[in-house]
């Protein structure tokens, strides 16, 4: 099945269900709104349906075909993370997908803009996550895509797509860096970038997708604002917060939450006692919430 064939497929599959082509989602739930459940119905029914293992393959060749028909897209950068990447699960609830751009944008907003605009204008139903104050997903947004088969045939199940956007290559390093858990790892990417949070945050930095930054202290010791970046790679980053000298380390030690609990061992214990009373606090709230905070 080619992309012209799967668009027309989905043409005569809406004009039989009497459905409108596409739809710019404007109201939010007011739960989870990612893994597969930022969809849903006036009547609060998720639209998104979770996609088995090996119906995987067939239906990103189609998202791909999707991504580069728009010419915005450099192809060789299509990354997909977290289970998407490992394929671990016996199915997932959606489709991390890292992209940058094929020339580079000024800001994530402008890629976002033409990106958001396209994939809308192609007929998929599609949501900016962060349109209601979630501005960690500012670099990201949702759409719905047809599940592709493993025999690459169209089936009536929908399946949530979360584009994550890099605008130049710098930005697309520390995306990939934060997103990607490995798959030895007990948890997943969110997990870990938990946990890089509040390390960072311990010695006076803030990590966030965009950098490393400057903390500035406010009366709860877990609560701040970020003031001038100190730096963008994630390397130097890494040297800077952890510490760490040797080049064959840089690279291992934000790896994994267990790589950085090995780091963890061998600092105070009085940084190493709060991170982790911490981190195992906000994980059993985001678990609370309906999030998957683990591989498998």
């Amino acid at each position: 099945m080619d992309y012209l064939a799967l668009k027309t497929m989905m043409l005569f599959e809406q004009i039989a269900d009497g459905s409108s082509v596409t739809q710019r989602f404007s109201t939010m739930p007011t739960s989870v709104r990612e893994g597969g459940k930022a969809f849903k119905s006036s009547e609060g029914e998720v639209l998104a349906s979770r996609i088995n293992i090996e119906d995987v393959p067939t239906t990103l060749k189609q998202v791909y075909n999707l991504l580069d028909k728009s010419g915005f897209i450099d192809m060789e950068s299509v990354q997909p993370l977290g289970s998407a990447y490992y394929l671990s699960k016996p199915s997932l609830g959606d489709l991390d997908i890292l992209v940058k751009p094929s020339r580079p944008f000024d800001t994530t907003q402008e890629f976002k803009n033409v990106i958001y605009d396209w994939i809308y204008l192609e007929g998929f139903s599609i949501r900016d996550l962060s349109e209601k104050g979630r501005d960690f997903l500012f670099d990201e947004f949702s759409f719905l895509f047809p599940i592709i088969d493993q025999n690459n045939q169209l089936t009536s199940k929908k399946v949530q797509v979360d584009l994550i956007l890099a605008e130049n290559d710098t930005m697309y390093e520390w995306r990939f860096h934060w997103y990607l858990s490995p798959k030895d790892s007990e948890w997943n990417g969110a997990a870990k970038n938990v946990l890089i949070g509040l390390i960072a945050k311990a010695k006076d930095y803030s990590w966030t997708k965009n950098g490393l930054y400057q903390k500035k202290m406010t009366k709860d010791a877990w609560e701040y604002e970020t003031s001038d970046l100190i730096t963008n790679d994630v390397l130097e980053a890494i040297e800077i917060v952890y510490g760490i000298q040797e080049s064959s380390a840089v690279d291992n030690v934000t790896q994994s939450v267990e790589t950085m609990f090995g780091w963890l061992d061998h600092e105070g214990a009085d940084i190493k006692d709060k991170v982790i009373s911490r981190f195992f606090e906000l994980i059993a709230q985001y678990v609370a919430n309906g999030r998957e905070m683990k591989n498998k």
